[in-house]
């Protein structure tokens, strides 16, 4: 509950919280945890664009969903699976005691559970106008990308993710490179690709 917290604190990643607030267009949030960036989205941009929320986890979800209940936002569409790069069913690793680090690759003191996974172009669909797709699913950010071949082709849209370190960064970029992105530097672990 702590970790829950932390995420919703509002220091916390405000960098990027600034970058979602110079958009005009639709959003995708993807490892979308209790809706911090959600929220962001759907204030920023109210019924213009689409908003696209994605988080497996059945109690961030819920928590998800109050969020914006309670914040009387009806403009986003919430997707309960994990996002791959395959329709169908993943391994998926739940971590009962840090459910912002529930992932596609295991950790220590995780839990193997099989999901529902869809690909960010089976959730998106023919989606026009989308600008941003914030990521961070805690290591597996490239199999999301790789499941968006159409979107990143067709829309070209600005990409928030997270690298925990060189490997990480590296494979989201062996990605990104088939689609001509930049990526800088945020912070610490985020980036930005456009």
């Amino acid at each position: 509950i702590m970790e829950n917290c932390t995420v919703a604190c509002s220091q916390f990643e405000k960098d990027i919280e600034k970058e979602i607030k110079q958009l005009n267009g639709s959003c995708i949030d993807v490892g979308a945890h209790i809706g911090k960036h959600t929220l962001t989205m759907a204030k920023t941009l109210g019924n213009k664009s689409r908003i696209i929320s994605i988080e497996p986890n059945k109690t961030n979800v819920a928590l998800l969903k109050d969020n914006l209940r309670l914040n009387r936002l009806n403009n986003v569409e919430v997707h309960e699976v994990v996002c791959s790069d395959k329709n169908g069913q993943v391994t998926f690793y739940r971590n009962e005691f840090h459910p912002a680090s529930n992932s596609m690759k295991r950790s220590l003191d995780s839990q193997e559970v099989i999901l529902p996974s869809e690909t960010l172009d089976t959730i998106a669909g023919n989606i026009k106008d989308l600008v941003l797709i914030k990521i961070d699913v805690e290591g597996a950010e490239d199999l999301v990308l790789k499941g968006a071949s159409k979107l990143l082709k067709n829309n070209h849209p600005k990409i928030l993710f997270e690298a925990w370190d060189k490997e990480h960064l590296a494979k989201v970029k062996a990605v990104l490179d088939k689609y001509s992105y930049q990526i800088k530097k945020i912070n610490e672990e985020n980036y930005l690709a456009h």
